[in-house]
């Protein structure tokens, strides 16, 4: 009987809190920067990791937070550009991505700075790109040699600035990993990541 009250107890604190969260919608602008490169593996099993260059992105984000907790949903124009080079090859990457992202994070500490701590999924859509192996350039969208989406799994952690109730500023680390083959053919296989810092500016709805 004890059990079960305490129980009930716990429960109604929790709903009690839940409902006195407060919920707001935000709608803002992110940009991001940092180095993406590829890890391709060919059909022995040989791994070989690009060099990576140094890209820049933006996007819109939506972002809903209730108490500590925040979901937050977006879509980017980001690039990667990279290189690798050995003895008879020296071949180079570009390519240019639409992406979406879906993101959980929690907040925590209480007052006007925060940490924020997030995980989440998306996809990369491929808009454009080429390859050039020993001078030879490659059209990936013509020639379909790549997937046009790619599925992605990554982090973030960083801070939460609130100046005022209506305007919200994020900087955080975030990385984010391929998790499955952009390659049309199944024996190889390409895959891209990516880690940088991100800064994210919201407007209350």
């Amino acid at each position: 009987m004890m059990k079960n009250k305490l129980i009930t107890l716990i429960l109604s604190v929790m709903i009690v809190n839940a409902t006195r969260a407060q919920n707001t919608d935000y709608l803002g602008v992110r940009l991001f920067n940092g180095p993406s490169g590829v890890v391709f593996t060919n059909s022995e099993g040989k791994t070989l990791e690009y060099n990576k260059r140094l890209t820049s992105g933006w996007g819109v984000q939506y972002g809903h937070q209730s108490g500590s907790f925040m979901v937050e949903a977006g879509g980017s124009f980001s690039e990667t550009n990279c290189s690798y080079a050995e003895p008879g090859l020296n071949t180079e990457l570009s390519m240019d991505f639409f992406r979406t992202s879906l993101t959980c994070a929690y907040l925590l500490f209480k007052g006007p700075v925060r940490l924020k701590v997030g995980a989440g999924m998306g996809t990369g859509h491929l808009l454009s790109g080429y390859q050039i192996n020993n001078g030879e350039r490659t059209d990936l969208i013509a020639t379909n040699t790549f997937k046009k989406t790619e599925f992605t799994a990554g982090g973030e952690a960083g801070l939460l600035v609130q100046p005022s109730e209506k305007i919200q500023i994020q900087l955080s680390y975030f990385y984010r990993s391929g998790i499955s083959n952009l390659e049309n053919i199944n024996v190889q296989s390409t895959k891209i990541n990516a880690n940088g810092i991100q800064a994210t500016i919201y407007f209350g709805l």
